[in-house]
């Protein structure tokens, strides 16, 4: 706005639009005051506005080790379960966890406990919905990792790596797995994430 020519002498409380903004005059700090915004110009004694002063809110995280409360940049929502047994092209929801509005990263990961002879493929997602690994509705087309064992055995784990997700409503997010093994159950653990980042 620097250049802007405002009204000269204004009383406190007076206001000005100009380029579909408008200003309203503080005569106590002596100046022009963003309607929407909370920016503000110091207006010269002709009414030409000076260099801006921008109040701009500043976002901080957590200083001190604790936890992001509800709300804050870097809240953490997580579910973690264990011993869960997956069999034959059993489709489960593992966990859910509930995220409020706002943008969040969103992670998840599992773990084959033990040995896995057997095992063909697991998959897991991200989901809107229960149950489902092969055709969603996914949070993004990036929530999806499905690994296939051409050797199985021993300890294995897949992970889905960091999928932004905006949240305009308090939303329920299901991690769903899936395998495919030639006999028996295998045992897993899963982790499903979501970090607020604005």
């Amino acid at each position: 706005m620097s250049g802007t020519q405002f009204p000269a002498n204004p009383s406190d409380g007076q206001t000005f639009t100009t380029a579909g903004a408008t200003w309203r005059y503080n005569a106590a700090t002596q100046t022009w005051v963003n309607a929407n915004t909370g920016g503000s110009f110091v207006a010269t004694d002709n009414g030409v506005a000076n260099q801006p002063t921008i109040n701009q809110p500043v976002v901080m995280g957590v200083t001190d080790g604790s936890d992001a409360p509800a709300g804050a940049v870097g809240e953490k929502i997580e579910s973690v379960v264990t011993n869960v047994t997956l069999g034959n092209g059993s489709t489960i929801t593992a966990t859910t966890i509930s995220v409020t509005p706002g943008d969040w990263n969103i992670t998840a990961f599992a773990m084959l406990n033990g040995t896995t002879p057997s095992v063909t493929y697991v998959g897991i997602a991200i989901a809107l919905t229960a149950g489902n690994v092969m055709g969603g509705p996914f949070i993004a087309e990036s929530a999806r990792s499905i690994v296939s064992f051409a050797a199985p055995g021993g300890v294995n784990s897949l992970s889905i790596a960091p999928v932004p997700y905006n949240a305009t409503v308090n939303t329920l997010l299901y991690l769903n797995a899936q395998a495919a093994v030639s006999a028996g159950l295998i045992g897993c653990s899963f982790v499903l994430t979501a970090r607020r980042v604005r």
